[in-house]
């Protein structure tokens, strides 16, 4: 049961991240996602 748990903490980890990125604009320069990057983490 622990292991399950833990990976499924750590999928749901992995599965954070790409949501926020593809709420970015593809458009955006690099500076404004390294500060959208900094508020949201």
């Amino acid at each position: 049961m622990t292991k399950t748990k833990a990976i499924l903490s750590d999928n749901s980890l992995v599965f954070v991240k790409p949501p926020i990125r593809r709420l970015k604009p593809p458009g955006s320069h690099p500076a404004a996602l390294s500060t959208q990057e900094r508020t949201t983490f």
